[in-house]
């Protein structure tokens, strides 16, 4: 006897909170390392995702591509007056190294580096060594990245970057600074303990730095792994479900982004066994290199221009299970409000939902090609910063069952309709639409600055 649709949800949901499945898958991806690009644990986290897809009765392989991989040497940052001090420190991803000597400059401390910050500064920026926080300030009307901060150096001629965790801990927090390269200028980070410290001798007057990093870069291999759950009647339309497993190479990465593919393991294992019950495919998606200024799922796109027509809604889990009520973001997609406050009022869970664009996540390669996509995330009190992302805190003992367990949840109340519904949650946009979406955000300048403009636009024809 076949199952209702309601009744499908229900079994899926209940194997969910009954299983240990979900944070077990945790822990192993965790146990791998980091997952960084080029490093053993990435190989490892590869094989394991394959073998849970086969395991869980998907159609399963691993794809691989070429991109410009980058490893971290020594860093050093010394103060040379008004004293000599030797700070601790780590390259930015992607840094390039500095010449036999290092790199001398005067400091300058430009705050939270959003546009007004740069304005202000104007010509005082030029051959200095640039240091702004982390924090991209709530009184800002849009998100400012650490790449717009970095671009924006390079724009005003600055000679180095530095880049201060905006929260307390003596934890330096890292990040990616071009997409499939190596940055112009050397970029560091520093906790924001010694950021305070630079702060206070700035007060004094001149801070003359010297900067020494040695890093190595050359064309290397990722892998994307690819699962999917065939549709029964409506098999050439997908509903694309994506995370990726790389983390950065100083944490074991366990929120960002462990919990993303253990929320994508589990999508698989439950549905998986409810195969034959959905209208459209289901393609779980774990990329690779999205702590590289999002290389992997862009190149993705480009190795596959075609699949975007296809594909009626993206979902992505990108750090899913942080503590808190999950929502969701619809990615500039307003006409999606609705759906989803019904889908709250249908299971008694209700989801918020926010309509901005974020353009550093998996999600956002498919926004620019018209695709509607969300990204399912657990909203703060404050997202002015990425708490224990991407510093060497993000590890296994942040993470929390119950949380994995609520984003699956959250997750397959939306899957589950999304499978099944006659027609698409939102239509396609054209180009011209995806453009006027950018310019409303303030994002085609973004883009541009960044080098991502050209990734994008014009679409493939």
């Amino acid at each position: 006897m076949s199952l209702s649709l309601r009744e499908v949800e229900k079994r899926i949901i209940g194997d969910i909170w009954s299983s240990p499945d979900s944070y077990e898958n945790e822990v192993a991806l965790c146990s791998f390392g980091s997952r960084f690009g080029g490093t053993v644990g990435e190989r490892k986290a590869r094989d394991y995702i394959l073998k849970k897809f086969k395991d869980y009765g998907l159609e399963a392989h691993s794809e691989a591509f070429e991109y410009m991989g980058w490893r971290r040497g020594t860093a050093k940052l010394e103060t040379l007056e008004p004293v000599r001090t030797i700070l601790p420190l780590i390259s930015l991803v992607q840094s390039p190294s500095t010449a036999e000597g290092g790199l001398e400059g005067e400091l300058i401390y430009i705050g939270d580096g959003i546009p007004p910050d740069f304005q202000a500064m104007g010509p005082q920026i030029r051959g200095k060594i640039v240091m702004s926080t982390s924090k991209s300030p709530s009184s800002y009307p849009r998100y400012v990245h650490r790449r717009e901060k970095y671009a924006r150096s390079i724009q005003a001629g600055a000679a180095g970057y530095v880049f201060m965790n905006s929260q307390p801990g003596n934890l330096q927090q890292t990040g990616s600074l071009v997409t499939n390269g190596i940055g112009q200028i050397p970029a560091v980070s520093v906790t924001y303990e010694d950021g305070y410290y630079l702060q206070q001798l700035l007060k004094q007057g001149s801070v003359k730095t010297r900067m020494t990093l040695s890093n190595k870069s050359g064309t290397t291999t990722a892998w994307h792994v690819v699962g999917e759950l065939i549709g029964d009647r409506v098999p050439d339309h997908e509903v694309f479900v994506c995370g990726h497993y790389d983390g950065h190479d100083i944490s074991q990465g366990a929120l960002d982004n462990a919990t993303g593919v253990a929320v994508i393991l589990e999508l698989a294992r439950v549905f998986g066994r409810h195969r034959g019950s959905f209208r459209r495919t289901i393609k779980f998606v774990a990329f690779d290199l999205e702590e590289w200024a999002t290389t992997g799922s862009t190149l993705y796109l480009k190795a596959h221009p075609d699949e975007a027509e296809n594909i009626d809604l993206v979902i992505n889990l990108d750090s899913p299970a942080a503590p808190g009520r999950k929502g969701v973001c619809v990615e500039g997609y307003p006409e999606m409000v609705p759906y989803f406050k019904k889908i709250g009022e249908e299971t008694g869970y209700s989801i918020e939902v926010s309509t901005r664009v974020g353009h550093a996540s998996d999600h956002f390669p498919f926004v620019t090609r018209g695709v509607p996509a969300i990204t399912l995330t657990t909203p703060r009190s404050s997202a002015e910063d990425r708490g224990w992302g991407h510093t060497s805190a993000d590890t296994l003992d942040k993470v929390e069952p119950f949380d994995i367990k609520e984003a699956a949840m959250v997750a397959t109340q939306i899957l589950v309709r999304a499978a099944n519904d006659e027609h698409p949650i939102a239509r396609h946009r054209t180009e011209t639409e995806v453009l006027e979406l950018m310019k409303k955000e303030e994002l085609d300048e973004v883009l541009k600055l960044v080098g991502l403009w050209d990734h994008f636009f014009p679409w493939p024809r």
